[in-house]
């Protein structure tokens, strides 16, 4: 099982939110720790080591640090802004 370790930069993207989309955003980084790769997440192009998970509206950039059994959030929040 991965650990889930949060960016300082992912977790003042987060506190900025509503409540009830933190805890979305926290669900979806937490279901990673199963597997990392599952079926809605997707390795991003131009990157070595950065993938994303989408769900509506909401997006989590990470990267997978498969020998420590790690998963780095980097960005957390809305489709609109994250990419940025």
């Amino acid at each position: 099982m991965y650990e889930i370790k949060w960016t300082k930069k992912a977790q003042k993207q987060l506190k900025r939110l509503e409540k009830r989309h933190q805890e979305k955003l926290i669900a979806m980084a937490d279901s990673l720790r199963e597997n990392p790769h599952q079926g809605n997440t997707m390795k991003m192009k131009g990157f070595d080591n950065r993938h994303r998970i989408k769900e509506g509206q909401f997006r989590v950039i990470y990267s997978i640090y498969k020998q420590q059994l790690l998963v780095e959030v980097l960005k957390a929040g809305f489709r609109e802004g994250i990419y940025k």
